[in-house]
């Protein structure tokens, strides 16, 4: 019989891609810069020392060494752990040990007897973190120019607001002209997983990102955001014709998904249609012949948007879901006496569900900014 962990790492391990075609070798939008050079890259003696005296956590990785060790001997350890660090970027060799990881399987929803409903959360030793922690910010100053500005995930200056932000200012002067926007919402299954490893190692250390980068080239005849894997594709419609030309640019998305082995959650892509307009004829839009199902309002990246862009529906589901919350904390700290803490605490998981993109949501009637 099979055990519990067993199961986990079979599931979890099928997750791979193990792509037997063949590997892109070319990347027209990916310019690299030309001084840039992965063995030039330094890190700071102190930074290093300043990151190992943080470390004071008791917690610890394959290697077994708890954070606090490094916390607790940062004088004598920093200087051979820089060594170490110089000699990985100086030969390229980054140690399989660093590699190796532990993996708790966190529930997502449904079935808990059902392996597939969790997500695999990988915990590294405290050493490889450390390094690429210091090594990030000068690697991400690198490419700051190469990265396709359609791109919000996991970039500096850049959020889940940013993304939301571009695309409702793209779509609202269009249907308050009375036009209207057709916007397909695409799902990839484990993409962190299932992405060609062979592929990433042959770009370069932004792996994830920078192999979204050439999305660019797909997308002939319309607009596009990503924030990481999530993506959304959508355009002006006027007549038939540009409904016909975003169904072009789904299907070579679904090709280049296909290409780079990437696997499309079909059952939960969607598409909306952005307008005020009583009456309009809906597209059939779908991927590879299956038809996207059509609704009425979307959650996108934690803000409900509504067809005619309104926003009662979120309203009304922040102001449950902070309701629910208050009345959480009423239950569990109604014994804290600290005004400070009452404070810290409702700003932190009260509060913050109501603020959370109001730059977008924020309502001008009277009834909806009562309630909030």
């Amino acid at each position: 019989m099979i055990n519990v962990s067993e199961m986990f790492s079979e599931f979890f391990a099928s997750n791979y891609s193990v792509s037997k075609q063949t590997v892109r070798t070319t990347y027209p939008s990916i310019i690299l810069p030309s001084s840039f050079c992965i063995a030039s890259c330094e890190i700071p003696v102190l930074k290093l020392f300043e990151e190992l005296q943080r470390n004071t956590g008791t917690t610890y990785g394959p290697d077994l060494i708890p954070g606090i060790i490094f916390s607790s001997c940062c004088y004598p350890l920093t200087r051979p752990i820089h060594f170490l660090f110089s000699l990985s970027l100086s030969s390229g060799v980054f140690s399989v040990r660093w590699k190796s990881n532990y993996i708790t399987p966190i529930f997502k929803s449904g079935d808990k007897s059902d392996v597939s409903n969790y997500r695999p959360i990988s915990k590294l030793s405290v050493l490889p973190k450390i390094f690429e922690k210091l090594l990030e910010p000068e690697l991400s100053l690198s490419f700051k120019n190469v990265l396709n500005n359609c791109q919000h995930g996991f970039r500096s200056s850049k959020s889940t607001i940013t993304n939301l932000l571009v695309f409702y200012t793209n779509i609202v002067s269009t249907v308050t002209n009375g036009g209207r926007v057709d916007a397909i919402y695409t799902d990839m299954k484990k993409a962190f997983d299932t992405v060609n490893h062979k592929v990433l190692i042959d770009l370069s250390p932004l792996l994830f990102l920078i192999f979204m980068n050439d999305l660019s080239d797909v997308f002939q005849h319309s607009s596009y955001l990503c924030f990481a894997d999530g993506v959304k594709i959508y355009s002006n419609i006027r007549r038939v014709h540009d409904s016909h030309n975003l169904q072009a640019d789904l299907c070579r998305f679904y090709n280049w998904c296909v290409v780079n082995g990437l696997c499309l959650n079909v059952s939960k892509c969607a598409q909306i249609t952005f307008s005020r307009k009583r009456s309009y004829e809906l597209y059939a839009y779908n991927i590879n012949s299956i038809n996207l199902i059509n609704i009425p309002h979307i959650k996108d990246l934690g803000v409900i948007l509504s067809s005619d862009l309104s926003f009662t529906e979120h309203i009304s589901f922040i102001y449950n879901k902070a309701l629910r919350m208050l009345g959480f904390l009423k239950r569990n700290c109604w014994e804290f006496s600290n005004p400070i803490c009452l404070r810290v605490i409702h700003f932190s998981l009260v509060r913050s569900i109501v603020e959370y993109g109001s730059i977008i949501w924020l309502p001008y009637q009277a009834n909806l900014t009562n309630k909030l």
